[in-house]
């Protein structure tokens, strides 16, 4: 479609109506195309979404009433055509629109009288528009169905509205529930409806203040509040109350000094405190909702409070060098089951007996200064399934120390640079051994089902050559039958040929090699997902049985041969 400059009754035809059924029209990457004409012929009578990309001449667009549009797309256009496709779609509830140009605020305000019936309103790379309303008034006049507002990266973008009122708050749109906005570095105030409950406010480096109405006790009705890479965002959120906040996250808020206001969030269940180095204290709370709570990066914090907090159920507090963590006796939490330390004023070796509670299944610990792993045992509780350790820079050993384990499941291994010996024969309910950044660890791991079923592991000499080899497993008993999903960084296409070729002779179900390959490089699967991706794979495995198709067996030659393997 490079050459196409003008689509008309080619198109449509010159019935009475054309394309009865057609529900999504979809035009991408038409660089000379600039009239699209129906020639006053009914067309789309049941089109629901239209999405028009990177088409930077069309100009000319008139186009029949579309009454059933619910979805319009316009990426890296004019704005007439946004001018054209409104007027007929007045029926439209979800508009998206990016790198928009002449996309100005007169351009905006003439556009935004169409838009009765929206819903959710996107913006992103318009950096000609200054405002999106021009008053609470008008915008409450005429954005009456708006409940979702994404404003990103528009570097000219004020503010919300041209006539900011000190006293605002009623005549703001009463149905906007989410306001989401980043990287409009020229906005300095954000005053917010007192409507939404969920704010997101982002890499915004000018704005200074956030504000809710006066009159009515701001953010009554505010349910999640993101704060993220404001530099001089000042230390409160003015004439906010909060009562209803769930989850509060605050990255990189660099004037926050404390958070005393928190007492005040009865319903707060996630509380996020990241990089935020000018907080210094941390008031005692009662949160008796809390089941999430992290901080981490913030260097000036000295002191951790007296958290009444009996449903916590995850814990991360990582890499403030000057705090001291503790509860009373060493009773954690009596329901926590996540527990993330490390980098802290005083190392876990110090810290005396510690009551964990049996819920207590996956511990991380950071940057810990012991060369034997046996100095930690005695901390670990035994009802442990993951263990993950990072960064412990003078660790030589993991021979002893972890047989009271009886319920590890996953044991992850990272950045120990002094790291030399592995027991011999891991834990009978190990089921994943993940290692990296190692350096000491000459060869990598092996994985293997030996006769007694048992998973077992060894360090080879040059079976597959890597730095910072890390393999992932997953072993299920099925009866007599195991079945191994596994991936790793780094070991590339001819690890992953010798890695399932091991499998094979051990009996062991395997992927085939390209979906295997697919699997390794895949960079979306995390620590997170892994375990999911895994599980979805070994269904299908199973469900194959040892017998690989004739197609998956040609398409892993082919495979081999385009990838120079053989």
């Amino acid at each position: 479609m490079d050459e196409v400059e003008v689509i008309g009754s080619e198109l449509t035809g010159t019935t009475e109506v054309s394309f009865p059924s057609l529900e999504l029209l979809r035009f991408v990457s038409m660089p000379i195309w600039e009239v699209w004409s129906t020639n006053n012929v009914v067309v789309f009578p049941c089109l629901q979404e239209i999405h028009i990309e990177k088409c930077p001449k069309l100009i000319d667009v008139s186009l029949e009433a579309v009454p059933s549009l619910r979805v319009l797309q316009i990426d890296r256009c004019g704005d007439g055509v946004l001018r054209s496709l409104v007027r007929g779609a007045s029926s439209i509830t979800i508009l998206k629109i990016s790198y928009i140009s002449g996309l100005t605020y007169e351009v905006w305000r003439g556009v935004i009288n169409y838009l009765r019936a929206v819903e959710e309103v996107r913006i992103y790379g318009c950096h000609e528009i200054r405002y999106f309303w021009e008053s609470e008034v008008e915008a409450s006049k005429v954005l009456v169905n708006l409940k979702k507002l994404n404003l990103g990266n528009c570097s000219n973008l004020v503010s919300l509205g041209e006539k900011e009122e000190d006293n605002f708050g009623s005549n703001h749109p009463s149905s906007l529930r989410i306001l989401e906005i980043s990287y409009c570095n020229s906005m300095e105030n954000c005053h917010c409806p007192n409507s939404i409950e969920n704010l997101r406010i982002s890499g915004c480096s000018s704005l200074t203040c956030v504000s809710f109405p006066t009159t009515t006790g701001g953010g009554q009705n505010l349910k999640n509040l993101d704060i993220q890479n404001c530099d001089k965002l000042m230390e409160n959120i003015n004439n906010t109350s909060m009562p209803m906040l769930e989850t509060l996250l605050i990255l990189n808020w660099t004037n926050l000094k404390s958070v005393v206001h928190l007492s005040n969030f009865l319903h707060l269940t996630n509380l996020y405190i990241l990089h935020c180095p000018s907080i210094e204290s941390f008031p005692d709370l009662q949160l008796s909702n809390l089941t999430n709570l992290k901080i981490e990066d913030c260097q000036k914090m000295e002191s951790f409070p007296d958290l009444r907090v009996s449903n916590l159920t995850s814990l991360s507090v990582k890499n403030c060098p000057i705090l001291d963590v503790s509860f009373p006796h060493g009773n954690w939490p009596p329901k926590l089951v996540f527990l993330r330390m490390g980098g802290l004023k005083k190392p876990i070796t110090e810290w005396g007996p510690q009551n964990y509670p049996t819920s207590l299944v996956n511990l991380q610990l950071y940057g810990e200064h012991v060369s034997d792993f046996s100095q930690l045992s005695n901390l670990l509780p035994s009802s442990l399934t993951r263990l993950y350790i990072k960064e412990f820079d003078k660790l030589e050993s993991l021979s002893i120390g972890l047989h009271h384990l009886t319920s590890l499941e996953r044991l992850y291994i990272y950045e120990c640079p002094k790291m030399k010996h592995l027991p011999k024969t891991l834990l009978p309910s190990l089921l994943g051994l993940f290692i990296g950044r190692c350096r000491n660890l000459k060869g990598s791991c092996r994985i293997f089902v030996d006769v007694d079923n048992r998973v077992q592991w060894k360090v080879s000499s040059n079976k597959f050559s890597s730095n910072g080899f890390r393999l992932k497993n997953a072993i299920h008993g099925l009866g007599e039958h195991k079945v191994l999903g596994y991936y790793s960084y780094s070991f590339g296409l001819s690890g992953c040929c010798g890695t399932q070729d091991f499998l094979k002779k051990h009996g062991v179900a395997v992927m085939t090699l390209h979906k295997l390959f697919e699997f390794v490089v895949d960079q979306s699967i995390n620590e997170d997902s892994v375990d999911s991706h895994l599980q979805e794979i070994q269904k299908k495995v199973l469900g194959r049985g040892d017998e690989i198709s004739a197609e998956d067996d040609i398409a892993d030659v082919v495979f081999i041969q385009v990838c120079n393997l053989e």
